[in-house]
């Protein structure tokens, strides 16, 4: 069985949150004040059994906890917001507002006044709210494990709309993954584990690069410091970067997953960064060559791998990672419990690169690449004559298939209108526009070659006569129309050529073409 990153292209062998959630009750759970002459032991917080960093510690005062706003409203869902100018932290969500104001002992639930044992303070610059009041009103269990002097936190799960889930951008993350000159040579998805700069993603995302930075979806960028955990069987890895105080998803139980429900995937498909697509289960539980996959309809792209996988109850439950060779949408998730037993083990840091050396094949692949984008990128003139379509070229291989996968790009929303028309009238058109690609291609790795060009186009206008899944608003209004026009594969030893239009449409044709 072979993964493929589209219905006709390779999608890596090994290729697929709300928020992490954080509420601390430690009144009222039993805790006795230590000794006079002993040092009260530090406080460590669990949220579905991984660790919650705080930027200012917790402190624990008269029985009651306080700690810092942010990472427990954002872990809990809510949506932020703070006034200096009343001193006001607010935390929204649906159905749940909650207010506190810095040094009253007076908040708000729902607009109903509630009397706090604390007041929120202010210390160090850091807002620190009383966790009772918190955990209770936002639902959740808190449970006190005296011997580690740990709180295990259980937040109560929300369902919520698609477009509430969509919000979570913010934890999402473009990866550019470099070679040791600098020059990117391949892009991902990942998301933010913890606070302080733990990201998943696929470890095919990051194999064989030099280095990886990282974008988020407000443009800050870093660059990996250091790889905690990586599991290439499992195709997953723990990266780091520097800083404190971001914004983290919440894992899900991927053993609870079932067939039919409704889950949606934040991604980087073909580098148009914070995708939000949405699709069902197909399986809970996929067996593929040895590995178990959660099958899900959420349309993905070469780009989309790594990202995050939500139910919703805004958890992620997997990480998006590959398909089927299949122009039935079938893909596929590494399951999140996957994560958890690879972070039960303890972290193993060390720096990029992740492998030693990078694979000679991948050297191969980005000058084919840079090559084709030379000879025929930008202005294509010699597919018909008289008509001009500019293309780009992304190249991929399966290293143990060893077959190249070649994307071509047409932006101009004309000249992909263009090109389905004169290859109505004249059907050998792209087919032979194919030869030629993957002739050139073949002349330096001696593999098969499969092809797919891509109509991909802005318009400030709705496109309303293309596919809801084939459009993409931006946050800046416009519209995003992408959709695959057509795809082959040339098999050199057979000689032949496997034509198809429309490769992920109702209507897609296949023709069996001599090379």
């Amino acid at each position: 069985m072979r993964l493929e990153e589209n219905p006709i292209k390779k999608k890596s062998h090994h290729r697929l949150v709300t928020w992490f959630l954080a509420v601390v009750l430690l009144a009222g759970l039993g805790l006795q004040p230590a000794p006079a002459r002993a040092e009260a032991p530090a406080v460590k917080v669990l949220l579905d059994g991984l660790p919650v960093a705080f930027e200012e510690q917790p402190i624990l005062e008269d029985g009651t906890t306080l700690v810092a706003f942010r990472p427990i409203f954002e872990r809990l869902g809510l949506t932020v917001s703070w006034d200096p100018q009343t001193k006001t932290v607010s935390g929204v969500r649906t159905g749940l507002k909650i207010v506190l104001t810095i040094d009253q002992a007076k908040a708000y639930v729902n607009g109903q006044a509630v009397t706090l044992e604390k007041a929120p303070r202010l210390v160090n610059g850091n807002t620190l709210v009383p966790l009772r009041f918190v955990g209770e009103a936002s639902g959740a269990t808190v449970s006190w494990d005296g011997e580690t002097s740990t709180v295990l936190i259980a937040p109560m799960p929300v369902e919520r709309t698609v477009e509430e889930i969509a919000r979570q951008v913010d934890k999402v993350v473009y990866l550019e993954t470099m070679d040791e000159k600098g020059k990117a040579v391949g892009a991902g998805s990942g998301f933010l584990l913890t606070p302080d700069g733990r990201i998943v993603t696929n470890y095919h995302v990051v194999a064989g690069a030099s280095s990886v930075r990282v974008t988020l979806a407000d443009k800050r960028e870093y660059t990996v410091d250091q790889v905690l955990y990586a599991d290439e069987e499992k195709d997953l890895v723990v990266l780091k970067v520097k800083d404190i105080d971001l914004p983290v998803v919440q894992l899900g139980d991927s053993d609870q997953v079932k067939a039919g429900e409704t889950v949606v995937a934040i991604g980087s498909p073909l580098g148009m960064t914070n995708t939000v697509s949405t699709g069902i289960i197909s399986s809970a539980s996929r067996q593929l060559e040895g590995q178990t996959y959660i099958q899900t309809t959420a349309p993905l792209d070469h780009g989309s791998s790594g990202g995050p996988l939500f139910n919703l109850k805004g958890e992620v439950i997997g990480i998006t990672s590959g398909g089927l060779g299949s122009f039935a949408n079938l893909n596929l998730a590494v399951p999140i419990n996957e994560l958890k037993n690879l972070m039960e083990q303890p972290a193993a840091p060390k720096p990029m690169p992740l492998e030693e050396t990078r694979a000679d094949w991948f050297d191969m692949l980005m000058e084919l690449e840079d090559r084709l984008n030379d000879e025929f990128g930008g202005p294509v003139r010699y597919i018909a004559d008289g008509h001009t379509f500019h293309m780009s070229f992304e190249v991929d291989q399966d290293e143990e298939e060893g077959t190249i996968y070649i994307d071509a790009v047409v932006r101009d929303r004309q000249e992909g209108a263009d090109l389905i028309r004169l290859q109505q009238q004249s059907p050998n058109l792209i087919p032979d526009f194919f030869r030629k690609i993957g002739n050139e291609a073949h002349k330096d790795i001696p593999d098969n070659v499969q092809l797919m060009i891509w109509h991909s186009f802005r318009t400030t206008e709705f496109p309303s006569s293309y596919k809801p899944k084939q459009i993409e608003k931006d946050v800046d209004g416009s519209y995003i129309v992408t959709l695959p026009l057509y795809a082959g594969y040339l098999d050199f030893a057979e000689k032949k050529l496997y034509f198809m239009v429309d490769p992920s449409g109702r209507n897609s044709t296949e023709k069996e073409l001599p090379l």
